[in-house]
């Protein structure tokens, strides 16, 4: 795995251990911000915007199919 891919998964990481508890994506986005500025400054994507939505926004997705998925199970 490439570098550039390896801090992707880095930040997808940590927002999908931000979310076992409900967050938002604003909360997200400052709390990797602050973990980037006072922590971990290695990984400019904590910092990219564009990129924590996008990774939230799949995370998200992700958790949805997985419940449909089996919900749909169940109901067999």
């Amino acid at each position: 795995m490439g570098q550039v891919n390896k801090a992707i998964q880095d930040v997808k990481e940590q927002i999908e251990e931000l979310l076992i508890e409900p967050i938002d994506l604003q909360e997200v986005k400052e709390i990797l911000k602050n973990k980037y500025v006072f922590n971990d400054n290695s990984n400019p994507y904590l910092m990219d915007e564009k990129v924590i939505e996008d990774l939230y926004n799949e995370i998200l997705t992700e958790y949805e199919e997985y419940r449909w998925e089996h919900r749909q199970e169940n109901i067999h």
